[in-house]
């Protein structure tokens, strides 16, 4: 359940959404019409639209009425996005994804949770053992997903800087 992807860097307010678009649910299930398949299948899209620096494509992934505590709506997260791909260039991010719970226990979910935890630095990161070594940043992220017109999308999330160790 953990990779390693390189996209520009960030450590503004709308960082959680870019992260959002880096997370990878690998190992959840290999279904490929349950929620967790489809929610891995966005979000690989998602990170996708973020390494190609497309905000018309992250965007895409973002649901209408999306909030968080930085961003009152998605307009809000374009600007953010604008501003990061002009000011940074590339960062590797190595993810640990700690849970992902769906609202319900059926196949018609349309609405889940993960926790992920993520890393990131200014250098390519293979293992655990290595990402001690380097200065990085690590947050854990709490994303609230919605399945709308059979499409899941970020609704919000939060984030909180956490210690190495706790990866």
């Amino acid at each position: 359940m953990r990779r390693i992807t390189s996209i520009n860097t960030f450590k503004t307010g709308f960082s959680v959404l870019l992260i959002c678009g880096l997370v990878f649910l690998q190992g959840c299930s290999d279904t490929p019409d349950d929620p967790a398949s489809e929610i891995k299948s966005m979000l690989d899209a998602f990170e996708q639209a973020a390494e190609e620096r497309s905000i018309t494509g992250v965007s895409a992934y973002l649901a209408e009425d999306y909030m968080d505590k930085h961003h009152r709506n998605s307009q809000q997260v374009k600007r953010s996005l604008l501003g990061y791909f002009h000011r940074h260039r590339s960062i590797y991010l190595f993810t640990n994804i700690k849970s992902i719970t769906l609202s319900e226990e059926t196949e018609q979910a349309k609405q889940a949770k993960a926790i992920v935890n993520v890393a990131m630095t200014g250098t390519q990161v293979d293992s655990e053992e290595a990402l001690l070594l380097l200065k990085a940043d690590v947050y854990s992220f709490n994303l609230d997903l919605v399945k709308e017109d059979d499409q899941w999308l970020v609704k919000s999330s939060s984030w909180k800087r956490i210690k190495i160790t706790e990866f």
